[in-house]
């Protein structure tokens, strides 16, 4: 009990000093964007965040000592919320601080005119702010990073070094900023900056290698109907291609090789079209490829507006369809249900270099070889954001998706909630096991709690009169396709004439006939909108078994 009374003591205190450090944060993001703010406020006011940053710190660890396992997660997200948004916030007031000492520093020794009252424009027109690309030490993203840094801020006559030291500063990120972490903010200081930065990640041998290395591991085309993928790939190809024309590499001296190792990750029937193209020529370059590739990308544009003109996609509409493989006979299932009799369909993923916390096989989120703590720490250690788990890459920027369990900013994989909830269930269903008493007799119909899945799909029926969207049941052994005859005479379907059946039930030993009517069955792809004509047996019904449609 006292525990608990400590506990809730420990947490108001908390709460009062939150309610402050925000009220701090909004003083400050106030103060940042007045002109005539003075230094001695902004100094004030970096003394008091910090000391509230201490006292907070300090109730944080005497929390997390007494807090429950269950309750650790959400706590530690807001913390690291409030963390995120104090270090940010004492960021920009330290800047800003050490950008007016130089700018007095100046205007005193040179008599020069305050930079916010130099170069003022006389144009009307209000163009939308400049916003450089933050680099966080990827080679392969260094040049994207360098050319707008350059153009905007570095060869700008009308800024000081000691003002583009405070940008330069500003745009970068991780270990990028690390590199250049302890200069002070001086005239002579940006130019060592700048210098150190390039030596460590502007080297042209790296800059060719990651460009080339992103080149050698792209991800082979699943698709060739898939327009998005296409699309994608042939960007990344020319992103890759442009930046090491700007390093000076010649095309010819990789494009032979490159073009044959590109060629291997289409699919056989685009490599075949490609062959096509150049049979009149011997030898082909990676400039035929990349100009046939832009050819088909078009050519699939244009087709799948056509094919869509009541459609139309729109501006950042995904056109990428849902792929389907079949599982390979004795492949382990990624579904913690039971297989059916009948093979099942599954989503069919990039391909992995596996598993990111055990390196097996499996992918990250389903991950059952540890647990969601050491997930995180291993995260941590490894310097990964919490919410996509990639390098270079932090949770407060993160556009990743939310955990989809729990709906929290972090990955599937550390999620807390989703551990407890399993390990609830394994407990229960260990109880219910051993209550268990065995049944002798038999039943056609088994109340398993795992459930059987059953290859299914959702498609649209196009009638005469309406339409209608429909579940339907595959069974690879069956030789007709049925309807439900309830659905057929809804929809208006079209009847195209009559066959007659021979129906064996289980156990009997003559066959039951039954004259069906054989109507036309319009299916419609709730993806794409394509369609296809097919003919089916109308019935009376199909199953009368109890069925949940679960979604996986």
């Amino acid at each position: 009990m006292s525990q608990k009374t400590d506990l809730e003591r420990l947490k108001k205190q908390r709460s009062s000093h939150r309610g402050q450090v925000t009220k701090l944060i909004s003083k400050a993001e106030n103060r940042l964007t007045n002109p005539d703010v003075k230094i001695d406020e902004l100094e004030g006011l970096l003394i008091q965040l910090q000391t509230k940053d201490e006292q907070l710190k300090s109730i944080d660890s005497k929390i997390e000592n007494v807090l429950d396992l269950t309750e650790i997660e959400s706590e530690i997200e807001k913390i690291d919320e409030y963390n995120e948004d104090i270090v940010f916030t004492s960021v920009k007031l330290k800047n800003k601080i050490k950008l007016l000492q130089s700018v007095t520093e100046q205007v005193i020794s040179n008599g020069r005119e305050s930079p916010s009252n130099r170069n003022k424009s006389n144009s009307n027109a209000k163009l939308p702010k400049l916003k450089i690309q933050t680099y966080y030490g990827d080679p392969s993203e260094y040049l994207n990073f360098w050319n707008q840094f350059e153009n905007a801020v570095d060869k700008n006559s009308s800024l000081s070094n000691i003002e583009k030291f405070s940008y330069l500063f500003s745009s970068l990120g991780g270990d990028a900023l690390s590199c250049i972490k302890g200069f002070a903010i001086s005239d002579d200081n940006y130019e060592s900056a700048i210098k150190l930065l390039k030596d460590t990640f502007g080297q042209t041998d790296v800059l060719i290698n990651a460009h080339v290395s992103k080149l050698l591991n792209m991800s082979p085309l699943k698709n060739s109907s898939n327009l998005q993928e296409l699309r994608n790939f042939y960007f990344k190809c020319q992103t890759q291609i442009r930046s090491l024309d700007s390093l000076g590499v010649k095309s010819d001296t990789y494009s032979v090789v490159l073009s044959a190792i590109i060629l291997k990750l289409f699919p056989s029937d685009l490599a075949l079209e490609f062959s096509k193209a150049q049979i009149s020529s011997s030898n082909h370059n990676l400039e035929d490829l990349m100009k046939f590739l832009h050819d088909v990308v078009s050519v699939r544009q244009r087709t799948f507006q056509i094919q869509s003109p009541s459609h139309p996609p729109h501006r950042g509409e995904n056109l990428q369809y849902k792929q389907f493989v079949r599982r390979p006979f004795g492949a382990p299932s990624r579904s913690k249900f039971a297989s059916s009799a009948s093979e099942m369909l599954t989503n069919a993923s990039p391909s992995t270099s596996g598993c990111l916390f055990c390196g097996q096989g499996h992918l990250s989120h389903l991950c059952e070889n540890s647990n969601a703590k050491k997930k995180r720490e291993k995260l941590l250690r490894e310097k990964r954001c919490l919410l996509c788990c990639n390098l270079n890459c932090f949770v407060k920027k993160c556009k990743g998706a939310v955990c989809s369990f729990c709906n929290s900013r972090h990955a599937r994989a550390i999620c807390f909630k989703l551990e407890n909830s399993k390990n609830q269930k394994s407990e229960n269903n260990s109880e219910k096991l051993s209550n268990e008493v065995v049944s002798t007799a038999t039943n056609c119909m088994v109340n398993d709690k795992k459930g059987v899945l059953l290859q299914c799909v959702k498609v649209d029926i196009v009638g005469n009169k309406i339409s209608d969207c429909v579940y339907a049941l595959y069974d690879n052994g069956s030789e007709r396709t049925f309807l439900r005859k309830g659905i057929s005479e809804k929809l208006g379907l079209r009847v195209v004439g009559s066959e007659k059946l021979n129906i064996y039930s289980f156990g009997a030993r003559k066959p039951r006939s039954q004259v069906c009517r054989k109507v036309e069955v319009k299916l419609r792809n709730i993806l794409d909108g394509r369609e296809v004509v097919i003919e089916a047996l109308e019935i009376e019904e199909i199953s009368r078994a109890c069925c949940v449609v679960m979604h996986i």
